[in-house]
């Protein structure tokens, strides 16, 4: 919505279940959620169709985060074949001299969630000079926390980006992520996703 197009996305998930102090990347489901992207971004989509499409990509988000958080994500096990024929001192497998490799782990957009009673803000920085850094902070609602109006508890978004690139802009992201905030919040308000 910002930038008109994709990029490689990825978020930290810790694999402390699996093998503590260890973390692996979570890469978004591309199809469902570039399907709810564009269905978001017509204004003739029928709510009916939004709600679907919004299932299908969090049921895919959440399948994909449980792969990860069981140890089966790529991004770990391709960094160790990377570093293992390092170590061995033989060439690199191909895949990692493919300009396409190099294209799918320029991660212009690293997002990170934590759930908070305090209602913290949580800043992530990019991972790469034209990239941004999204960091999202979930207010744990608790009944002094909870009013009819916010049953879902609170959203703290903060969006970071260098200064060095001219391609980025925080606030330009920001302002995209609200306007996805304030379509998802008009859908869902007074509807059920079960």
């Amino acid at each position: 919505r910002a930038h008109g197009s994709l990029c490689a996305t990825c978020e930290p998930l810790s694999l402390r279940q699996v093998l503590p102090g260890c973390t692996d990347l979570l890469r978004p489901p591309g199809p469902p959620c570039l399907a709810l992207a564009r269905a978001l971004d017509d204004p003739d989509a029928q709510p009916e169709l939004l709600l679907a499409l919004l299932r299908e990509a969090v049921e895919a988000q959440e399948s994909r985060t449980q792969e990860v958080l069981s140890g089966q994500g790529a991004e770990r096990h391709l960094q160790g074949l990377r570093q293992a024929a390092l170590a061995a001192g033989e060439p690199l497998p191909e895949i990692f001299l493919d300009p396409a490799y190099a294209q799918v782990t320029h991660f212009r957009l690293c997002t990170l969630q934590v759930r908070s009673r305090e209602g913290s803000w949580l800043l992530r920085g990019p991972l790469v000079p034209d990239g941004y850094g999204v960091g999202v902070g979930h207010l744990s609602p608790s009944p002094s926390h909870l009013s009819p109006s916010s049953s879902f508890g609170g959203l703290r978004v903060a969006v970071t980006a260098f200064t060095c690139c001219s391609h980025t802009q925080a606030a330009h992201l920001g302002a995209a992520i609200r306007g996805v905030f304030d379509r998802l919040g008009a859908l869902l308000r007074g509807r059920s996703l079960t």
